[in-house]
């Protein structure tokens, strides 16, 4: 996934604009800027309960093409005590493309400075700062090593030229140059996963690891602990609070195909493993219960910004724009089977309860760190 998705010359990320129509996919701040209007409002609110600490740092992974950034700049500066303190924005982006394209959004918005890190690792910590930190689909593009199930264990899946002479003519032409082949022997487990619960898989069960993501999960979590006034950060990813089984997966021109099939050139993804990213954060911030998308979006205000849209729309027909797009936020509609759908479409149906938001606080101006709204559990709502 590494190479294929951040090869300097060859990676996905690092040839072309891959977001939007034109592209393979589509996220949720080009979907709506009611999204990354109601994230800015929150962290708003995070830095005024924390006390309005006088200096501001937002860092983001991964912006994109700088949409979720650009809607929360805006929503900023209608806050004109927050704007005033806000001192610097990190980016964490390697791709040249995705830079000129953030750079060619946000170029409005003339005051905080503009730093670029091509790591997380790169990003100062321990900053004189209130820190503010944004992952918006990023950790589903992070490596994950996958296991099969075997009799005598769990062995690691590895990927494998396909010899010319193992395939006839039409195959070459028509199935992927990779292939899958299990290592030989079996593969050592992390000592954190429940072993009882694995051991109660059928064989051919896989499961999805990230180091990657939970070493990334924890540089997150230090950014804003270490800062001297706290902070705190949001991680919104499509994923489960369970170990990920097979959901390794590719989309090339808004349609799904083999992982394997074209290197470079697709978009490849897994579902994120919440329960790690929390592991790996708890002990350095506050996590919050996760919410759905859904869940989040309609507690902060969703209903009442959309109201306020359609009100300002300048025809029937803008309306009703703006409330499908709107609507596809929150739909909790069913997720279908990702290994059997082909349409790119489906990646974001029900994306309402697909996608997951995972709060984190620092409070560092009082003894007890305060409940978070809107991140409060179902049995403490009633």
């Amino acid at each position: 996934m590494s190479l294929c998705l951040m090869h300097p010359e060859h990676g996905y990320y690092m040839k072309r604009n891959v977001l939007g129509k034109s592209g393979d996919f589509i996220t949720s701040p080009e979907i709506s800027q009611i999204f990354g209007e109601l994230i800015a409002i929150w962290y708003i609110l995070r830095w005024m309960a924390a006390g309005r600490p006088p200096r501001i740092r937002l860092v983001e992974f991964g912006p994109g093409k700088g949409t979720l950034l650009d809607d929360m700049l805006r929503v900023f500066k209608q806050r004109p005590e927050f704007w005033s303190n806000l001192h610097a924005v990190q980016l964490v982006e390697a791709s040249p493309v995705m830079r000129a394209l953030t750079e060619s959004k946000i170029a409005t918005h003339a005051g905080p400075k503009i730093e670029w890190y091509d790591a997380i690792e790169d990003v100062p910590i321990g900053l004189d700062a209130f820190t503010i930190v944004t992952a918006h689909e990023f950790f589903d593009a992070l490596p994950a090593h996958v296991f099969e199930k075997r009799e005598d264990g769990f062995h690691e899946l590895m990927i494998d030229l396909v010899e010319p002479s193992e395939s006839s003519a039409e195959q070459i032409n028509t199935q992927p140059s990779l292939r899958y082949v299990a290592s030989p022997t079996k593969s050592p487990m992390p000592a954190q996963l429940d072993m009882h619960q694995l051991s109660t898989l059928p064989l051919q069960s896989k499961v999805e690891l990230s180091p990657m993501a939970f070493n990334s999960a924890r540089l997150f979590a230090e950014l804003i602990s270490t800062s001297k006034y706290g902070g705190c950060g949001l991680i919104i990813d499509y994923g489960s609070e369970t170990l990920p089984g097979d959901t390794f997966r590719a989309f090339q021109n808004h349609n799904m195909v083999h992982p394997l099939q074209s290197p470079g050139d697709a978009d490849l993804t897994t579902d994120v493993d919440f329960s790690a990213i929390k592991a790996a954060t708890s002990s350095l911030v506050r996590t919050h219960p996760i919410l759905t998308q859904a869940d989040f979006l309609i507690r902060m205000g969703f209903h009442e910004r959309l109201k306020g849209l359609l009100a300002k729309a300048a025809s029937d027909e803008r309306r009703v724009s703006i409330a499908d797009a709107a609507s596809r936020l929150i739909n909790r509609g069913q997720r279908p089977n990702l290994q059997q759908s082909e349409r790119v479409e489906d990646r974001h149906a029900g994306m309402g309860n697909q996608y997951l938001v995972m709060g984190l606080t620092k409070d560092v101006s009082g003894p007890t760190e305060q409940q978070a709204w809107p991140f409060i559990s179902a049995d403490e709502l009633k």
